[in-house]
């Protein structure tokens, strides 16, 4: 079986709200988080780790084995909230809690024929590094969600 990885698609703009950020010892409001402020994963590492997820799947995914195939991501919806430390004062690390929405899509590339799409609502952790600096905490929820979405049945 062999596996492609389409770049993702991401339906918000820099300006869309989809969460809040909180400060200091207590985690005080502190404004709001959007979408432009997270970094993003590079598309390489994001299919250089989906693709490692298609193959550990085989056992268990429906594949049919000659084939090969075109996965597709679009984020749909994402919501995050974090609590970071404030004006350098202790050393709390930054934590949250989000939800994200991707609709996949897996294809045979030879015919285009789509064999499996669904949405995927997961919730993620943020434990240690801010979005705002570091893409893994978002690279490790998309893919989360995706392979929740290989382990999927397709629908009937």
């Amino acid at each position: 079986t062999d596996a492609t990885f389409a770049p993702m698609v991401y339906v918000n703009g820099d300006r869309d709200e989809i969460g809040s950020v909180k400060a200091g010892f207590i985690c005080l409001p502190s404004g709001s988080l959007r979408w432009g402020d997270l970094k993003l994963p590079r598309d390489s590492r994001l299919s250089d780790e989906a693709l490692v997820a298609v193959k550990a799947s085989l056992p268990t995914a429906d594949f049919k084995s000659e084939a090969k195939y075109k996965f597709q991501g679009r984020v749909e919806n994402v919501t995050l909230s974090i609590c970071v430390a404030g004006l350098g004062i202790g050393e709390k690390k930054p934590k949250g809690k989000g939800k994200i929405s991707i609709f996949w899509a897996q294809s045979i590339i030879s015919s285009g024929e789509v064999i499996k799409s669904r949405v995927v609502s997961s919730n993620f952790d943020v434990n240690g590094l801010d979005p705002r600096r570091d893409s893994e905490p978002l690279e490790q929820a998309l893919l989360a969600n995706f392979t929740e979405f290989l382990n999927a049945k397709p629908a009937p």
